[in-house]
């Protein structure tokens, strides 16, 4: 159970609050940091559909591996298929991917 106001319980330990720092706010890396270990066009294409879906969020996380296929041009009968996709976007994953790359170094 995990309550701002209050500490933390893991089992049957307990933190007390004072004790924790949480953290909201991180740096993100650029897209230069970003278009160094991925294609630029893949880079646009992950932020254009997480800002699509901001505008008009989903009811749950979209299979991303068939919209990566689909931008690169494969034929519709090539595209992996969404319920095997292993791979999800949602709103807050570019934003989430941009915050782990500069956690990482870039």
């Amino acid at each position: 159970r995990h309550s701002r106001l209050g500490g933390c319980e893991t089992g049957a330990n307990s933190v007390a609050s004072f004790e924790l720092s949480e953290l909201c706010e991180f740096e993100q890396a650029t897209t230069a940091q970003l278009t160094a270990v991925h294609d630029a066009a893949y880079v646009s294409m992950v932020a254009a559909a997480a800002s699509s879906m901001a505008a008009n969020p989903p009811p749950s996380p979209v299979p991303l591996t068939p919209m990566v296929q689909q931008a690169r041009g494969a034929a519709p009968g090539a595209l992996k298929d969404p319920l095997t996709s292993d791979t999800r976007l949602s709103p807050g994953s570019y934003a989430a991917a941009r915050r782990a790359a500069a956690v990482r170094g870039g």
